[in-house]
């Protein structure tokens, strides 16, 4: 749909031989195709039609099994061209392939060539997945990533945790777990295992309840607990990694319900361990902030 104009150029000898020669197709009206003499500096006009062979096909297509273009680990993904056959694969400026489909297996931009006409670049990335684990007392955690989604195992028989889905774990038992962590389709599961070895810390036998009122919280939330006997109670609030960013010791407390207001409006938002601690046991929770 557009006006074209082709040209071929020639450094040429000053005349000395014929070193361009040029093909014709057809005749040409005068003055409508022409050519410039580096001689003598003068354009002259041919009624031989010189020959310009061009490749106007649509530049060919990539489709790809993953529409993100994700790798996993480990994984591939199938890149297919919207061409059946003539397909040259390119990578970093090298052929890779030459069928209708390439299936990839690590990073970079690719590219199909068609007839001398190039696809548009698409680039593949690896998909990286932190699953590093480490325990702290009666908790297992792995630093979270947004997206991401979580499964708690027994290592030993290997078994899913019914309900583990968080980043930290509060183990109900001693041993070792693992967690696989899946994001963008991609998994990973840790290794080796992590040992929780204080699991009887976080039994809650001191407690009738413990729960934590609104959780996920913004501006402030309720420690809520019973006990079954009359204790002296300290309530802390540590994040992920141990640091504790909320304590209070309450006198002691009788048997029964009791409950502590916590100003939580400059909590970021995230995952925090609520610990009660009685001189009869300790209570754990889980708390969510999220503004």
């Amino acid at each position: 749909g557009a006006t074209y104009v082709a040209s071929v150029g020639s450094l040429g000898n000053g005349g000395l031989d014929d070193d361009l020669v040029v093909a014709t197709s057809g005749v040409s009206e005068a003055q409508t195709s022409n050519y410039f003499d580096e001689t003598d500096q003068t354009w002259y006009y041919t009624t031989s039609t010189p020959m310009v062979r061009l490749n106007l096909g649509l530049a060919p297509s990539i489709s790809s099994t993953d529409e993100d273009n994700i790798l996993c680990l480990g994984g591939s993904i199938t890149l297919t061209s919207s061409e059946n056959s003539g397909n040259s694969w390119i990578s970093n400026g090298v052929e890779v392939g030459t069928g209708n489909t390439l299936s990839v297996t690590s990073a970079g931009t690719y590219t199909v060539m068609v007839g001398g006409v190039s696809s548009s670049p698409i680039s593949v990335i690896t998909q990286d997945i932190n699953s590093t684990t480490v325990s702290n007392g009666g908790i297992a955690s792995v630093i979270p990533t947004d997206g991401a989604t979580y499964q708690w195992s027994n290592c030993s028989p290997v078994s899913q945790i019914v309900g583990a889905n968080l980043s930290t774990l509060i183990a109900q038992q001693n041993g070792d777990y693992s967690v696989t962590v899946t994001i963008n389709g991609c998994s990973e599961t840790s290794s080796p295992c992590v040992s929780v070895s204080a699991a009887e810390l976080y039994d809650n036998t001191a407690f009738a309840s413990l729960s934590i009122f609104p959780n996920p919280a913004s501006e402030n939330v309720a420690i809520e607990f019973s006990l079954k006997t009359a204790s002296a109670v300290n309530v802390t609030i540590a994040d992920l990694a141990g640091k504790i960013i909320f304590n209070s010791n309450l006198e002691n407390k009788v048997e029964g319900f009791a409950v502590m207001n916590v100003d939580t409006a400059a909590f970021s938002n995230g995952i925090y361990m609520v610990t009660v601690v009685t001189e009869n046991g300790i209570g754990a929770e889980k708390l969510v902030i999220k503004k």
